[in-house]
C-alpha cells in the first residue's frame, strides 16, 4: 500500500490511497450435465392442466414443449414427474389418483415430443405447499422403478375401493327403492267352487247338501257339520251325489 501526502493550506495534509484493487475471483464454470439440467429445470414453470381432467391447459402445453427441450438437450438425464392436485372430489386418494394420471398424460405428450428420457411418475395429490401441475425432478434410474411399482400398487388399491364404493351404493339405492314401494294388499282368496245337491234319505226326507270341491275329496256341510266323503265310502242310497260329482 502507497500513500502520498500533499501540503494543503492551514497545515491541513491530504493522504492519497495509491493501491490498486484486487483482481475479482471469478466462478468456475459448471460443466456438470445434471447440476446443468436441473438449474434449467428448476427455471421452468410446472405442467397445469384443466379442471378434474387430465387434458393440459394452453399454457401447460407450452410449458411442457420447455421441458421437452431441455430432455432432448440432455438424453440421458433420468426424471421424475411429480404431480399434485387439490380439486374438489371425494377424497385425497381420488386426488392422487387425478395427479398420477396427469403425470401420465405429461409423459405421454413429453413422449411424443421425440423425448427418450427414463420418466417414472409419482402422484402427491394435495399438499398445501405446492401448486396444481405437474413438475420434472432429476431421479435416479432405481428411483424410477421403484415409483413406477408404487404407483401401479396404488393404482390397484384405487380401483377396488372405487368398485367396494359402488357396491355399496348399488346397494343403498336398492334398500331405498325397495322401501319406497308400499306392499300390495294380498289378493282375497277366489271362491271355493260349491253344488247344493238334494236328495232322499232312506226314510224319504229330503237332505240338501253343498258340496265344495277339494283336492282329496269333497266337503259336506250338513247343519254346519263338515264331512269328507270319499266314492268308497258313500252307501248305496248316496251313490247318486256321487254319481254327480264325477
Amino acid at each position: 500500500m502507497w500513500c502520498c501526502a500533499s501540503a494543503k493550506g492551514d497545515n491541513q495534509v491530504e493522504v492519497m490511497d495509491t493501491t490498486e484493487p484486487a483482481p475479482e475471483v471469478q466462478a468456475p464454470i459448471q460443466t456438470d450435465p445434471k447440476v446443468l439440467a436441473k438449474g434449467k429445470l428448476d427455471q421452468l414453470d410446472g405442467i397445469t392442466f384443466k379442471s378434474r381432467t387430465t387434458e393440459m391447459t394452453s399454457s401447460g402445453i407450452s410449458n411442457a414443449n420447455a421441458y421437452a427441450a431441455v430432455l432432448k438437450e440432455y438424453p440421458q438425464m433420468t426424471v421424475k414427474l411429480m404431480g399434485y392436485a387439490s380439486e374438489p372430489l371425494p377424497s385425497h386418494e381420488h386426488n392422487k389418483q387425478l395427479s398420477r394420471d396427469r403425470c401420465r398424460a405429461a409423459r405421454e405428450y413429453l413422449e411424443g415430443q421425440q423425448c427418450r428420457n427414463q420418466m417414472g411418475i409419482c402422484g402427491e395429490g394435495k399438499v398445501s405447499s405446492k401448486a396444481d401441475e405437474v413438475r420434472l425432478e432429476l431421479c435416479d434410474e432405481d428411483q424410477v422403478q421403484s415409483l413406477e411399482a408404487t404407483a401401479e400398487e396404488e393404482d390397484i388399491a384405487f380401483s377396488r375401493k372405487e368398485e367396494e364404493e359402488k357396491r355399496k351404493q348399488r346397494a343403498e339405492e336398492a334398500a331405498a327403492a325397495a322401501a319406497a314401494v308400499q306392499p300390495e294388499p294380498p289378493a282375497p282368496p277366489a271362491p271355493q267352487p260349491q253344488v247344493t245337491l238334494g236328495f232322499k234319505d232312506s226314510s224319504g226326507a229330503l237332505v240338501k247338501v253343498q258340496l265344495l270341491k277339494r283336492p282329496l275329496g269333497v266337503t259336506v256341510d250338513i247343519d254346519k257339520m263338515p264331512l269328507i266323503i270319499n266314492r268308497s265310502y258313500l252307501t248305496a242310497t248316496h251313490r247318486s251325489v256321487a254319481w254327480q260329482l264325477g
